[in-house]
């Protein structure tokens, strides 16, 4: 490649007046000759050139839309051959239906209807085809029946005396099950002089909710009684039901959307109800329909970005057309090598396009700007080809290696996105020094001269400005090096997702209430070592409890039983049956109302401002309607509910059935622990502390908290590896192939320089690496390297280092780089999170190693006189 021109010696000659070359004439290296015989084949035969490469485009074409399909399974983007990997599947083999497909999140506006609307939910979703099973508290026949049982007898006994004291309200209710016939009765007890403050706050509920429902339409909101919590003072009973959907096998967007349509239609029966969707399959699909759209939207952008700039540099419309086209077909060529020999893209590699169009252009760029430099020579294509063609060969190969070197990581999802476009830098030289030459000679493009660069500066200023500009680069170096120390990894995929999808804010909205399925899990051979790790856990301050099967069997259960007899006997015929409301008698109702408003004024300790907005008005027998149920409507539900608690079954394990019994024992006889955190574990920092407060006690334990921490650790540790590899093998390409130990160092330190630079301003901005941006580094030095390369060659070739910048090739460098930073760059209006941080790092960085190579590689290159403007061409 280097061949005699290649020597600073005899640039210095040149540029001095010196070298005579009627007797001295550079001998052209063999690659130089290679590439302008392979250039004038092209040339003389431009029509089958195309025809041929026309035909390689249909073959790929067809192969990128049957074979290419992109891939959700994230667990397979890091290899099996891991620990925790094998930690991962063996607890996946022995409980492959732990984790749901679909997780449902079913709020109302009280406890009881939360309960009521996912029990209605799951008998529609029990009776599709495409559930296989599904699993709620709420519709768990033994926990609903025992639920009693599962409360400290402190609570129970409460419970039992709140229940003794409302039984004249319950058994008046069940001789008249009506809106009237509750209003009479709570007006009869108003008129006692009872202090009781559960009373009170019934009547306070009373008069608010019908201050709610009095308001316009506009302004209402829900309101109803929350009769648990009127039954249960001390307790707060949730408003939010999780119901678990596992579909059928192998599941997919047709299944999904099944699921999503029955949702619908419940939403429909249920107004009040908020339902939202989440779970592994929704976030897979949601992320990589973001992902695909967000990698199309790149791509467009890119092309379009480039178009300008191109037409902008170039300055011809030839030239762009035949850059453009080059461009897009070498594109589909890589998609087709895609489908060949990889079959699929992930929700990493999916971005391949964005990245191919904005590293393959630079070839075009450069073929395009030095054939303007040499629009006088008698065969300037070939010419040009021979003289810029084997520095392009030299940054295939440091590119395609920076690509590569993830190839021998454990990071897979990079892995393949390396092969992919590894392989498209290699197919993007092949289509520019083939398909660009053949079109341009078929066109008969014109060739627009370059205009001749303004003088060098002279010697002094240089060497001045050199000094100044090494000691900025050093005190850069320093301050970002220890700026870095400070930059932090995104352990978390969720925040790599689009934040606006639902699956996206459910699983948010979960964290926020401490439900996050952030959870440890592991496996026990017997019981008794399950016990005893059990125990271990729970008392560390990073765990808030430990649940296995166990758990699920009452304590104290004689106790309780004592007490819900009690119970049995005091109120045994209020909480039998179920409680149908009658349909509601306006004129009656408005009197019951009525009286009971004037029954709050009389007691002056209760507000009855709200029912009489209710009464100023006239309503229709369906506000009645209403009213009866934001009144009413829980207690049905509950009554029946606490009439089958009074029949429980609990107490041992055997108790237990066998559907309950398998989502926590396999059939193996292993026993599964889930360790709940005690803290938001959203928040990474918690998230290691809670992982590695589990992992001190059983280093075994695996489960999604655990899988996130190692994870992110394998893609740091691949990441390390990756940049090493490509460091080291870039090094020894340019050592090996510009064959000086100097001119490499020269080209790695601009480099090296701004990858310091870039992770200084990633720890301040900041921009936290995760495991999508992280490939960003080992890319830039591939990338980065490139433009150090075309520079030092043309120093090499008799251009002053004061020139460069000037020069063609330094115009090419910085169109190239303009093209690829705006090409990078569209991947930040992706919005999936972890592409668009992507794009971000990989703008930011590209515009740092473009400013260190242009500013900091030609103070470090020897100085030299100025050359012949004509040789500066």
């Amino acid at each position: 490649i280097q061949g005699n021109a290649g020597d600073y010696r005899l640039a210095a000659r040149r540029a001095s007046g010196k070298f005579d070359p009627m007797n001295a004439t550079p001998t052209p290296s063999r690659t130089a000759r290679a590439l302008h015989t392979w250039a004038r084949l092209v040339l003389a035969h431009p029509r089958w050139v195309v025809a041929a490469v026309a035909a390689l485009l249909g073959l790929s074409l067809w192969a990128a839309v049957s074979q290419l399909r992109i891939s959700t399974d994230t667990t397979a983007m890091l290899a099996d051959t891991l620990p925790w990997r094998q930690q991962q599947l063996r607890l996946d083999a022995a409980f492959p239906n732990r984790q749901a497909d679909v997780l449902l999140l079913v709020d109302g506006v009280t406890a009881q209807q939360a309960l009521d609307a996912t029990r209605a939910l799951d008998t529609a979703l029990q009776a599709s085809e495409v559930v296989a099973d599904t699993f709620s508290t709420a519709t768990s026949g033994y926990l609903q029946r025992n639920r009693l049982l599962f409360l400290s007898p402190a609570q129970l006994d409460r419970l039992v005396q709140r229940l003794i004291q409302a039984q004249p309200l319950l058994g008046r209710l069940r001789d008249d099950p009506s809106l009237s016939g509750f209003a009479d009765t709570m007006t009869r007890l108003a008129e006692r002089d009872t202090d009781d403050t559960g009373f009170n706050a019934l009547l306070a509920s009373l008069n608010q909710t019908a201050a709610e429902l009095a308001q316009t339409e506009a302004q209402r909101g829900a309101a109803r009684i929350d009769w648990q919590a009127q039954l249960s003072p001390d307790a707060v009973p949730s408003t939010r039901q999780l119901l678990q959907v596992t579909l059928v096998d192998d599941p997919g967007r047709a299944e999904l959307r099944a699921v999503r349509a029955m949702l619908e239609a419940q939403q429909a029966d249920w107004p009040e109800v908020r339902l939202r969707m989440t779970g592994a399959l929704p976030l897979k699909l949601d992320e990589l329909d973001a992902a695909r759209d967000g990698a199309a939207l790149a791509a467009g952008l890119s092309l379009l970005a480039v178009l300008v700039l191109l037409g902008i540099g170039l300055r011809s419309a030839g030239f762009v057309a035949a850059s453009l086209l080059s461009l897009v077909v070498g594109l589909v060529l890589t998609a087709g090598f895609a489908a060949l020999a990889v079959g699929r893209l992930n929700l990493i590699s999916v971005a391949f396009s964005a990245l191919y169009i904005g590293l393959a252009v630079d070839y075009a760029v450069h073929l395009c700007m030095h054939l303007r430099s040499n629009a006088d020579q008698p065969s300037p294509i070939a010419t040009t080809i021979a003289d810029v063609g084997g520095s392009l060969l030299l940054c295939t190969l440091t590119t395609s290696v920076a690509f590569l070197a993830f190839l021998l990581t454990d990071y897979r999802g990079v892995a393949e996105l390396g092969l992919i476009a590894g392989a498209g830098i290699v197919i993007g030289l092949f289509t520019s020094l083939t398909l660009l030459p053949a079109l341009l000679q078929w066109w008969q493009v014109s060739l627009p001269p370059l205009r001749t660069p303004a003088a060098a500066p002279s010697a002094s200023a240089t060497r001045r400005s050199r000094r100044w500009v090494q000691v900025t680069a050093l005190l850069l170096a320093v301050g970002a090096g220890v700026a870095a120390l400070d930059l932090r990894f995104a352990y978390n995929p969720v925040h790599l997702k689009p934040a606006h999808l639902e699956s996206v804010t459910s699983v948010e909205a979960l964290a926020r209430d401490g439900d996050a399925p952030l959870v440890a899990e592991l496996l026990q051979p017997d019981r008794d070592r399950a016990h005893a790790l059990a125990s271990t856990l729970s008392a560390d301050p990073a765990v808030r409890q430990v649940v296995w099967l166990v758990r699920f069997v009452p304590q104290q259960v004689d106790d309780k039983l004592l007490l819900i007899d009690d119970l049995l006997l005091s109120t045994g015929s209020v909480l039998s049956g179920r409680l149908t409301l009658a349909p509601v008698e306006v004129d009656r109702a408005r009197q019951a109302v009525a009286a009971l408003a004037n029954a709050l004024e009389a007691r002056q300790d209760t507000a009855a401002d709200g029912l009489r907005a209710w009464l100023a008005a006239p309503r229709s027998p369906a506000d009645w309607a209403g009213l009866q149920q934001a009144w009413l409507g829980d207690l049905p539900g509950l009554l029946d509910d606490l009439g089958r608690a009074l029949d429980p079954d609990g107490g041992t394990l055997d108790a237990i059935p066998e559907a309950l019994q398998r989502r926590w024992l396999s059939a193996q006889g292993d026993w599964l622990l889930r360790v709940l955190p005690a803290d938001d574990v959203y928040d990474d920092p918690t998230l290691r502390r809670f992982v590695s407060a589990v992992q001190d006690i059983a280093p075994e334990a695996s489960g999604p908290a655990i899988t996130y921490i190692e994870a992110g650790r394998s893609v740091q540790r691949a990441f390390v590896q990756a940049f090493g590899t490509a460091l080291l093998t870039i090094a020894v390409l340019l050592v090996l192939l510009l064959r000086s130990v100097p001119d490499a160092l020269r080209a790695l330190a601009p480099l090296l320089l701004g990858s310091v630079v870039l992770l200084g301003l990633a720890a301040l901005i900041p921009i936290p690496l995760n495991f999508a941006n992280i490939i960003a580094l080992p890319l830039l030095l591939g990338v980065a390297v490139d433009n150090g390369v075309h520079l030092i060659w043309r120093a090499r070739q008799g251009v002053a280092a004061g020139a460069l910048a000037r020069s063609a090739t330094g115009r090419a460098v910085l169109l190239s780089a303009l093209t690829t930073l705006a090409s990078f760059s569209a991947l930040a209006v992706s919005t999936h999170r972890g592409m668009a941080s992507m794009g971000q790092l990989l703008g930011l960085g590209l515009l740092i190693a473009l400013l260190c190579t242009l500013v900091v590689l030609p103070a470090l290159l020897p100085h030299q006189a100025a050359p012949r403007r004509s040789e500066t061409a």
